[in-house]
Order: structure tokens, then C-alpha cells, then sequence
């Protein structure tokens, strides 16, 4: 089985099978498909369909890797450096809290399966969604520091804006259609450069 299979849901393999099929049915660059909206059928869709399936083995293969390759990087922490002295950081206990939430990201995690499905969903959906629990469990306002990473499928986001344009609310639906609604202090937002994001709001 294959790293791609254990650590992510199902999900998103379909949907890179999905990506590519759409990219070789189309022909269209993601340019083209932001500006038509709808794309449009091939006329040749068995030679498109095995075209598809190549795209999709190759884009497989290469996130697969890359994510071993960012998984296997050893972590490093540092406390903030001085700014006129960049080598004034020093390395923090091994009881700091952030070492210790390295070590225990949630109760069903652990570092190499975050920083994995970190790359997978950056690669897949161009964006990441990590929630921030400081295990006060009250339904009250986070305050921090976190206790708990969790994260988020980004094709489940969205979000909900304040008049100037901050982000109001981060929501997060569920299989059965329900809303979860989080402040934005509690999540962390990590998203590919988008040089259209003027023309098409990300």
C-alpha cells in the first residue's frame, strides 16, 4: 500500500483521478478554465481517458515523493532571534510546549503523517487548513497557546468575509451537510500564490 493511500482519506485520490482526467478532456490551460467557467468534451475521449490516466500515475508518484521528502526532514526548534542578530537563536528545551505538541500532535497523529498530508493537500487543492485546539474545551473564544494541531479538508472549507475584506468566520461542512463554524484564530491558512487572485477571489 502505498504512503498516499494510508495517510489520506480516499478522497483525494479521486479527486487528482479527477483533476486529470479534467485536464486532458479539456486541453485547456487552468487559465482558459477560470475564464470559460464550463469545460468543454473532448471528441477523442478514449485516446483523452488513457492520457488521463498517465497524468494522473506521474502527478501520483511525484506528490507521493515529495511528501517522503518533506516528512523525513528532521524539525528544528529555535526561539526568535534577535533581528540584528540572526544567530542569536538557541535551541529550545526538550520540555518546551512546542517540542512536546511536536511530539503528540493529536491523539491519532504524529509528525510524519501531518507534514505529509500538508504536501498532499497543497499539491491537490493548493491550499491547507490546520485547527488550533488549546484544550480549554468550553466553547469558549481561543486564547492559546494550542494543545492540539488538527487538520481540515480543504475541498470543505470556506469562509465568510467582514466588510473590509478580513476573513469574519472559517466553516467547515460535514458528510451530513452541517456547518462547523471556527474564529479565524484558530486556524492556520497556508495557500498556493495565485497571480489571478485580483481577477478570480481565492
Amino acid at each position: 500500500m502505498s504512503i498516499l493511500d494510508w495517510i489520506l482519506p480516499q478522497a483525494i485520490s479521486e479527486r487528482l483521478a479527477q483533476w486529470a482526467i479534467k485536464r486532458a478532456l479539456t486541453g485547456k490551460s487552468l487559465v482558459d478554465e477560470w475564464e470559460l467557467g464550463v469545460p468543454k468534451s473532448s471528441a477523442d475521449p478514449e485516446g483523452q481517458y488513457l492520457k488521463a490516466y498517465n497524468t494522473y500515475v506521474w502527478a501520483y508518484a511525484c506528490i507521493e515523493a515529495k511528501m517522503k521528502f518533506a516528512a523525513m526532514v528532521p524539525a528544528k526548534f529555535q526561539s526568535i532571534p534577535n533581528p540584528d542578530d540572526p544567530e542569536s537563536a538557541k535551541d529550545l528545551p526538550y520540555d518546551h510546549p512546542a517540542r512536546q505538541l511536536w511530539r503528540r500532535i493529536n491523539p491519532i497523529s504524529v509528525p510524519y503523517q501531518f507534514i505529509a498530508s500538508m504536501v498532499c493537500y497543497m499539491a491537490t487543492e493548493g491550499e491547507w487548513f490546520c485547527r488550533k485546539d488549546d484544550g480549554r474545551g468550553d466553547g469558549s473564544e481561543y486564547k492559546g497557546p494550542p494543545t492540539e494541531l488538527w487538520l481540515l479538508p480543504p475541498h470543505r472549507m470556506s469562509k465568510s468575509l467582514n466588510p473590509d475584506g478580513t476573513i469574519k468566520q472559517f466553516h467547515c461542512q460535514t458528510a451530513g451537510g452541517r456547518l462547523i463554524h471556527y474564529d479565524p484564530k484558530e486556524i492556520v491558512w497556508m495557500y498556493n500564490f495565485n497571480p489571478l487572485a485580483i481577477a478570480v477571489p481565492h
